[in-house]
């Protein structure tokens, strides 16, 4: 018979093997563990510190079309590891065994090495495993203590048709997974494989101006126009727009600022790039704040740089005179010494300038600290505001 039909209530549908069955329900949903997400305890695998046992919490899971239901702690026993060096790595997980009809946990004993691996699951029909978590026993032990990081969860969640994994290459074509590792939403297609939600280069993308992608000011994604990101390590929305990354609450307006702290080298100096010139004829305006410290007496100085760039202004202290002082060059000119009258306080001075790009080239502005004998060195806190008007 090359066609089939079912489950009907009559004809050659009324009756249906397991086969049939799984075939059916299991393109419902994917395998795992059914819960509402990674804070649930659903078939959580964890230890009391008790010799020898490890213990598998409650829960339902999905494997292939079948049912598994758990409903009370489940204890399962491992042997200790009596290799006096190396430590070992041991699965625990569901296991559906289509010959003796059931679901049941197992654990898989790993082999000892200074470097263990996982054992690889079994997924020769008739068994197909699912993985709840891996523990790690370590030489001449068999105790693993409450809390400890020795029991890793690599449990994958179901319930909304969205694979919430952080192991991409595993999840099928078709499916939209979730990866907890970077935030970020994937289709999955045959040609392309895990593709990241306005990445570009795939099927089942959406526009990008529809997702904001987190990661750091060292870690954005390709730039393609419209797409939206959110800087964790300086809590900035930003969009990327003619041909630059700019705020999302002023797209004129750019920001950049120092998180850590900046040595300048003795007798020698220092360069940071402010923003990289997008190509484009525009006027840009800008100020700032460089805020220092060091001993009594030393001092640095600063010289902005900039194509466009004809005058720049700075407001400072002296490393031995606690009025302000001001002074004017061109792109490059290094402007101070700014400096310490006081020790160990933070000191600021200010800078403003405008920039005129009429070549339409792309550029960079840049802030070059130089060194006295005694150098000031740059905390963190200094920022640039660059504004195009």
């Amino acid at each position: 018979m090359t066609e089939r039909s079912y489950p009907f209530d009559g004809g050659q549908g009324a009756a249906i093997t397991e086969d049939d069955w799984s075939n059916l329900a299991g393109i419902w949903q994917d395998d795992g563990v059914i819960a509402s997400g990674l804070s649930s305890p659903d078939l959580k695998v964890t230890s009391t510190g008790e010799a020898n046992k490890i213990v598998v919490a409650s829960g339902r899971a999905f494997i292939q079309g079948f049912a598994y239901h758990n409903s009370e702690p489940l204890v399962i026993p491992f042997t200790s590891n009596a290799h006096t060096t190396d430590a070992r790595i041991d699965l625990i997980g569901l296991r559906l065994d289509r010959t003796n009809n059931r679901i049941e946990a197992f654990i898989t004993e790993g082999t000892p090495a200074p470097t263990p691996a996982a054992p690889a699951l079994n997924r020769t029909a008739p068994i197909y495993e699912v993985a709840l978590a891996t523990i790690l026993v370590g030489p001449t032990s068999g105790t693993i203590p409450p809390g400890s990081p020795n029991v890793v969860d690599v449990r994958e969640f179901i319930g909304r048709r969205t694979r919430v994994t952080s192991s991409l290459a595993s999840v099928p074509a078709g499916t939209i997974a979730y990866n907890p590792a970077d935030d970020t939403f994937y289709s999955v297609d045959v040609a392309n494989g895990p593709v990241a939600f306005g990445s570009g280069g795939g099927g089942g993308e959406v526009p990008v101006e529809q997702v904001i992608t987190h990661c750091t000011s060292t870690t954005r994604p390709a730039p393609v126009e419209g797409r939206h990101i959110y800087e964790t390590d300086t809590n900035r929305t930003l969009v990327y727009a003619d041909a630059a990354w700019v705020s999302v609450t002023r797209q004129n307006q750019h920001i950049a600022t120092r998180n850590t702290s900046l040595s300048v080298p003795v007798s020698n100096s220092v360069v940071e790039t402010f923003w990289d010139f997008p190509v484009g004829v525009a006027n840009y305006v800008f100020s700032g704040v460089v805020f220092y410290n060091g001993a009594v007496g030393a001092s640095s100085t600063l010289a902005i740089s900039a194509p466009g760039l004809t005058v720049w202004g700075m407001e400072y202290h002296t490393g031995s005179n606690a009025t302000l002082l001001r002074s004017t060059g061109g792109s490059g000119t290094a402007l101070g010494g700014f400096g310490c009258p006081v020790a160990s306080v933070r000191h600021f001075a200010t800078f403003w300038g405008a920039i005129t790009n009429l070549t339409g080239t792309a550029g960079k502005v840049t802030a070059t600290y130089f060194g006295s004998a005694t150098p000031a060195n740059i905390m963190a806190g200094s920022h640039m505001k660059l504004e195009r008007i």
